[in-house]
């Protein structure tokens, strides 16, 4: 089941006062990563702080290191289980 934070994302950037956007998720994203990730390029330099919470999905850890990686902010994973899942 997807996560709808494409327009949280949208909204945050939306907000001239937004100095960073912390994104804490348990999975993929509503919108395919690849349109996230353009839709955060072309607004302005936002770090997001991605925080992958139980998701065992590695396509969507990627991803949401991915995002950070690209906007200067940091990525974590948390598992009950203790392992990153590729992130």
């Amino acid at each position: 089941m997807p996560t709808y934070f494409a327009g949280a994302i949208k909204y945050a950037l939306a907000d001239p006062s937004t100095e960073g956007i912390y994104l804490l998720t348990d999975g993929r994203p509503d919108h395919p990563p690849k349109s996230v990730l353009a839709q955060v390029t072309l607004q302005k330099s936002v770090p997001v702080h991605a925080i992958s919470f139980n998701c065992a999905d590695a396509e969507a850890n990627r991803f949401l290191s991915q995002l950070a990686q690209n906007t200067k902010g940091r990525y974590h994973y948390f598992s009950e289980h203790g392992a990153d899942v590729d992130g």
